[in-house]
């Protein structure tokens, strides 16, 4: 990993291969990416066609809030939209102790969640629902987000989840500073991938 100046934020480049060898016990990786594959081969899991070392950068990526600091092992987190367990599942991966629910509208894809912790012998709260349905007692100190628009229209949904000092953060170039309040903006490659960006921001 080396750092290069810009103006304002720091590029960041990343090996997946160092990343997954860091956090992650090899073994539990194959049992959660046999499960992936054999789940992807019954319904579409996920969208693209993705091969392994594909499945394994994605895997990889996830990791890079823990790598930054921005995951504490008290953290009472929200994944909106967890898919097959993205990102969500990596942290579970590399900080079992963490309290995380996973938010997920698709009933195939969280039974595959309750399916896959199991397996892996991680625990979660798994919530079959729109966001809008999930109840405020958590008070979730961290909500994050991969894939999914932060516009107003969701906004409201994940204000009412916020505690006073929930965090923020988001995977994708296109963050919407105007409704959060910005904290960190990191710009990065993986395996010399094209740009990606993370965003830490207050709620």
């Amino acid at each position: 990993m080396f750092h290069v100046k810009h103006p304002g934020r720091t590029m960041i480049n990343y090996s997946s291969k160092q990343l997954l060898e860091k956090y992650i016990n090899m073994s539990q990786l194959d049992i959660y990416l046999d499960l992936v594959e054999k789940a992807n081969r019954s319904f579409n899991l996920f969208s693209r066609n993705l091969e392994r070392d594909d499945l394994m950068q994605i895997i990889a990526d996830s990791l890079i809030p823990v790598k930054l600091g921005w995951i504490k092992n008290d953290d009472t987190i929200l994944d909106i939209g967890s898919g097959w367990g993205i990102p969500s599942i990596p942290f579970l991966l590399a900080i079992s102790k963490l309290e995380i629910t996973l938010a997920e509208r698709s009933n195939k894809k969280a039974d595959f969640l309750a399916l896959a912790l199991n397996r892996l012998g991680l625990e979660a709260d798994i919530r079959n629902c729109d966001l809008s349905q999930i109840s405020n007692k958590n008070n979730y100190s961290l909500v994050v987000s991969r894939r999914i628009s932060l516009d107003g229209k969701i906004f409201p949904d994940i204000k009412k989840l916020a505690s006073q000092n929930t965090r923020l953060i988001h995977y994708g170039l296109n963050f919407p500073a105007d409704l959060y309040n910005l904290v960190q903006m990191i710009d990065y490659k993986l395996d010399n991938s094209s740009l990606k960006r993370i965003t830490l921001a207050e709620i």
